[in-house]
């Protein structure tokens, strides 16, 4: 289960990062 959250967090913050260029690249 560990694993699983670990997983599911660290897809979690690539999204974020995503979100977060793509809105930096439209400022």
């Amino acid at each position: 289960m560990k694993k699983y959250n670990l997983e599911l967090n660290e897809n979690q913050i690539g999204e974020l990062m995503k979100a977060l260029d793509f809105y930096t690249r439209i400022s």
